[in-house]
């Protein structure tokens, strides 16, 4: 698997915007026992095509083998608005996934950012400042 791993590294650096890349270079980890490395990859895979579901679902999947709860649901929810029909069928298909940890909040949970100053005026409606 050295060698293997050798031709990966060289398979990443020649393509860097290809998740099969990062996928294949993942795998070999895993084989190696590098768990922490193979999940690095597969997030890179993710973050480096963000358009295709099944590099998403893919990482939730091992990042659920491999125990990490709160990241898988932190992947998940970046991932969801990109991809809010398969997110949706994702959870249909998976009804046994880990509770949410109560230290990360859902999406419907936290303030939304505004990214314009905004006050209200005397009625109570929000105005943009000026």
């Amino acid at each position: 698997y050295e060698d293997a791993l050798a031709w990966a590294d060289e398979f990443v650096r020649l393509a860097p915007k290809s998740p099969d890349a990062y996928h294949r270079r993942a795998a070999i980890w895993l084989e190696l026992g590098d768990t922490q490395n193979a999940l690095k990859d597969y997030v890179r895979a993710a973050d480096v095509d963000r358009t295709r579901w099944d590099t998403v679902q893919l990482l939730l999947g091992k990042l659920l083998e491999h125990g990490t709860v709160e990241v898988f649901w932190i992947v998940f929810d970046l991932a969801q608005p990109s991809h809010p029909q398969q997110a949706a069928q994702y959870l249909r298909d998976h009804v046994n996934l880990p509770e949410r940890p109560p230290d990360v909040p859902s999406p419907a949970e936290t303030e939304p950012t505004r990214t314009e100053p905004h006050e209200p005026d005397e009625s109570g409606q929000l105005v943009r400042r000026v």
